[in-house]
């Protein structure tokens, strides 16, 4: 037994795994965010349905879509927690949209010396060849790196098809300092700039922007990898005959177009807080 195990990024770990360090701890230390990514649960959902129905497990204890944080959170009203007020990362506007809209303004940003900077990059997707993909989205993206000289960057995409794309088109204008991932690829990290391609078309579904609308985890995450630099590089128009304009992506784009001078409301759907929690067990 350990006097105390402490577990960080909480809100990625997935309750099986977590359960093994806390059978052998004495007291427990959960550090994590519940409005970044949760775990990656490689389940087939139909397995995970029979399997819930099968033993009566509750929703508040589903395997594929709670981190152990999720769950110490929903079922634990004893255990003492702090929040983690104070940002550092990003530049006041940037990190304004996060604070608004996920957290409900009770980040710290007293100590932040810079703005940062706030872009939004329209552009016309209509050279469409694969799901999930826009051509003129990621040219221009590796364009408009190479026009500006920019470094210490990286290039957030929530398609596995825009990611190779772009991948394959900084390449070939032999930009090897600058990647390009899934937003995954970049939690816990950070760059001077990042660069968010949603690859939206007018060829995208409407169920593949509603997964994406409000997918507040990527978007927050996207957005405070940024230290001085955000830009948006997306096709608005689309964006704006698939949304209501309530939505995280549509708030988000109107917020960098005015470069961070707008009020952002609050998504009331999110849990509002980054959590330190203590347990005893």
């Amino acid at each position: 037994m350990f006097d105390l195990v402490v577990m960080d990024e909480a809100g990625q770990c997935n309750v099986a795994t977590a359960l093994l360090p806390i059978a052998k701890a004495e007291s427990l230390l959960l550090v994590g965010d519940p409005n970044q990514l949760k775990p990656v649960v490689v389940l087939e959902q139909q397995v995970n349905e029979e399997l819930m129905e099968k033993y009566n497990v509750p929703e508040s204890y589903n395997y594929k879509t709670n981190s152990i944080l999720d769950v110490m959170i929903e079922h634990d009203n004893i255990s003492k927690y702090i929040l983690l007020k104070y940002h550092y990362r990003c530049g006041k506007k940037i990190i304004g949209f996060a604070n608004q809209r996920y957290y409900n303004n009770t980040l710290n940003l007293s100590f932040i010396e810079n703005d940062g900077d706030l872009k939004v990059l329209d552009i016309k997707n209509q050279n469409i060849k694969h799901k999930n993909e826009a051509y003129e989205e990621a040219n221009e993206i590796v364009n408009y790196i190479k026009r500006n000289n920019i470094h210490d960057a990286y290039i957030i995409t929530p398609f596995v098809n825009q990611k190779e794309l772009i991948k394959s088109l900084l390449k070939s204008y032999n930009i090897s300092d600058i990647d390009c991932g899934t937003i995954h690829s970049l939690q816990g990290a950070e760059k001077d700039t990042i660069i968010f391609s949603p690859a939206i078309s007018p060829k995208t579904s409407r169920k593949t922007f509603e997964w994406i609308k409000n997918n507040h985890e990527l978007i927050n995450v996207a957005v405070t990898r940024a230290k001085n630099k955000l830009i948006i590089a997306a096709d608005t128009e689309a964006i704006d005959k698939l949304s209501d304009k309530k939505d995280d992506l549509s708030n988000l784009i109107q917020y960098a177009k005015n470069n961070g001078k707008i009020e952002v409301p609050s998504n009331e759907s999110v849990k509002i807080a980054i959590l330190l929690y203590f347990r005893a067990v």
